[in-house]
């Protein structure tokens, strides 16, 4: 999604989370909410054997960017609910993590 093709308005959004409501100009039908965070501690949390099962700040960035949709979402009420809408976390720095120990994890956070 190239967001230049977008006009945004910043919305309130929860703490150190950026949340606009984006309408493109050629289409103003094509709305959608994106919410951007910057996550700086890559920290993963291990088990007892070591393994990876979660990245606190990375879990908290992306609770708050889903807080913050969920508000604008609740305000425009069920009938004006924005389906389109995108998440963008900018992680640095770079997760340094096996490949093996990050496949356990993404099986361990399946619903």
């Amino acid at each position: 999604m190239a967001l230049k093709n977008f006009k945004g308005t910043r919305l309130p959004s929860a703490e150190d989370t950026y949340l606009f409501h984006c309408v493109s100009p050629e289409n103003a039908a094509d709305q959608r909410l994106v919410a951007l965070a910057e996550v700086r501690d890559v920290t993963p949390l291990l088990d007892a054997s070591g393994q990876v099962i979660a990245f606190p700040a990375v879990e908290r960035a992306l609770a708050s960017c889903l807080e913050s949709i969920r508000g604008t979402q609740a305000e425009r009420g069920i009938k004006r609910r924005l389906d389109a809408n995108r998440i963008f976390l900018y992680v640095w720095p770079p997760i340094d993590v096996p490949l093996d120990e990050m496949s356990s994890f993404a099986e361990l956070s399946r619903p």
